[in-house]
């Protein structure tokens, strides 16, 4: 049985040999060989060069999440930390005495000013103060003026 397929694949070669070497047409026959060989070579590389275009961008698509996480929970307090940072930046250096009472309340980085000041210029600065914290998204004034 060993025999006969090694009969058989040598005779296979053989017409193989003889199909590319022929002295006829074997030139052409191996040129047409060359050509397909190189369209296949060509067409994987394309292929392979695609595949890795899609991962890079894969890649780059990972690596902004993993940054944009990163930055949002620098920048991303929760509201009870926003607020004291509001207190000790916006609020803190102000004396109570000129400013009157003056309540901050902070939900989902929005922070409505309730109370009474003693002067339009000092409502407005402290408005621009706290609208200058990190964090603050949006700045809603009710507060109230009042007369000394």
């Amino acid at each position: 049985m060993k025999k006969t397929m090694l009969m058989g694949f040598g005779a296979l070669i053989g017409a193989a040999v003889s199909y590319l070497f022929d002295p006829e047409s074997g030139d052409a026959r191996r040129a047409r060989l060359r050509d397909q060989a190189a369209a296949t070579a060509r067409d994987a590389a394309e292929a392979a060069k695609k595949k890795f275009e899609y991962q890079k961008g894969v890649f780059k698509g990972v690596a902004h999440e993993t940054t944009e996480m990163f930055e949002s929970s620098e920048n991303g307090f929760d509201d009870e930390t926003l607020l004291q940072k509001v207190r000790s930046e916006a609020i803190g250096p102000w004396s109570v005495s000129s400013m009157g009472k003056v309540e901050v309340d902070i939900r989902d980085r929005n922070v409505t000013v309730t109370g009474s000041i003693g002067s339009q210029e000092d409502g407005q600065r402290l408005i621009e103060r706290i609208r200058s914290v990190e964090g603050v998204e949006i700045v809603e004034d009710r507060r109230q003026m009042t007369t000394n």
